[in-house]
């Protein structure tokens, strides 16, 4: 794979596809959702069911809110609307979005605007900004059917696991059937549109890894992204409010707060306004480190089919570890320094020389392999 010096360029998709929701959604919803025309200063946090989503958002919230806690909303979808649930949630999105009050300040206003989508890149509006999550598809598969089967959702329930689950229902996870789309497809977008300046893409494995160094590096990257640096910081304070924001966002102190991300607002605000089509299902999103499922050699195996399949003529990379390596790089690259990987035209390998094709290991100690144990947010 070569490298080559590459500029921003704005991605020429955006708007191209209609949403498509889930089936508690209004239409009137939909439609707001789908025609609204956010703010240049917004920041839409956008991914794949699963991906460390909820994450992200706590990460964003303690930044822009300078480590406020977790006491100033009682659900994160109230500070972060979810935009195709707005109109049903009684949320207007042209609405700003409020701290907690002090002394000095009764009605502190939060910049900026964040929202939550799952929608593709294609399918939102352009003109904000769009913060994109991607995570190892192995891990997201058994984080996503442990999700929906604690939720007792059908096609998920009769299933012991994961590896019985995609045995049986594959066209569930790599259909079109999750919000319209797919990881394969999601995941395409989100490398086609790498190099527009609007978007920017964390890898979880790398999120997870950077951990040990209390996220200093994903901090400054993301708090610059958000627009909420505090210039007036000097590097010992600057260290020492990513030190507390660490804290705040570790799975000990999100699991102490689980019950401001299960979605409970959603469920409250359809029951008092009647405008959802049917009550979202309330589900604790963040969870106890608990023995994951261990995926089968046929799942893993078809996992990586699908990718050399759909992922590997549109992105040129063999396995998962080649693409978030690539997407690492962007992310910390100097936008002076700023490289693209060109894909090269794939070449049909064995299974056996595609797994030691990951080379990542070498590269990027922050990506793990799929095969290790995963995750401590959803």
């Amino acid at each position: 794979m070569k490298t080559t010096k590459s500029s921003t360029k704005q991605w020429d998709k955006w708007g191209t596809k209609s949403y498509t929701v889930m089936p508690h959604v209004s239409p009137a919803s939909k439609a707001i959702a789908e025609n609204y025309r956010l703010r240049p200063t917004d920041v839409v946090v956008l991914s794949f069911p699963k991906t460390g989503t909820t994450w992200t958002q706590t990460v964003c919230e303690q930044l822009r809110t300078n480590a406020e806690g977790y006491e100033g909303f009682d659900d994160i979808t109230e500070r972060h609307p979810w935009l195709e649930f707005a109109h049903d949630c009684g949320q207007n999105l042209d609405d700003e979005i409020y701290g907690m009050p002090t002394n000095e300040n009764p009605s502190p206003i939060l910049h900026p605007r964040i929202f939550k989508s799952h929608q593709l890149l294609s399918v939102i509006n352009p003109g904000a900004k769009y913060l994109c999550i991607v995570r190892d598809p192995a891990s997201t598969l058994v984080s996503w059917f442990d999700f929906q089967k604690a939720k007792g959702r059908p096609g998920y329930a009769e299933y012991e696991d994961a590896n019985e689950y995609i045995a049986n229902r594959p066209e569930l996870f790599s259909g079109n059937l999750i919000f319209g789309t797919n990881i394969w497809e999601m995941y395409e977008e989100v490398w086609s549109a790498r190099h527009d300046p609007s978007v920017k893409t964390l890898v979880y494995e790398g999120l997870l890894a950077d951990a040990a160094n209390g996220y200093k590096d994903h901090f400054r990257v993301i708090e610059e992204f958000l627009g909420c640096s505090n210039q007036d910081r000097d590097e010992s304070e600057t260290e020492a409010f990513y030190e507390k924001v660490a804290s705040l966002v570790s799975r000990s102190e999100m699991v102490k707060n689980v019950d401001k991300f299960d979605d409970h607002f959603i469920a409250e605000m359809g029951e008092k306004y009647g405008r959802a089509l049917r009550i979202m299902e309330p589900a604790p999103k963040v969870r106890e480190k608990k023995q994951r499922t261990e995926l089968t050699e046929a799942t893993i195996e078809w996992l990586e089919d699908q990718w050399f399949e759909k992922m590997t003529p549109k992105t040129g990379h063999t396995n998962y570890d080649e693409y978030a390596t690539a997407l690492s790089e962007l992310l910390f690259e100097d936008e002076e320094e700023k490289t693209a990987v060109v894909p090269q035209e794939p070449v049909r390998t064995s299974k056996a020389m595609r797994r030691k094709s990951s080379l990542v290991l070498e590269q990027l100690p922050e990506i793990r392999r799929r095969r290790e144990s995963l995750a401590p947010h959803e």
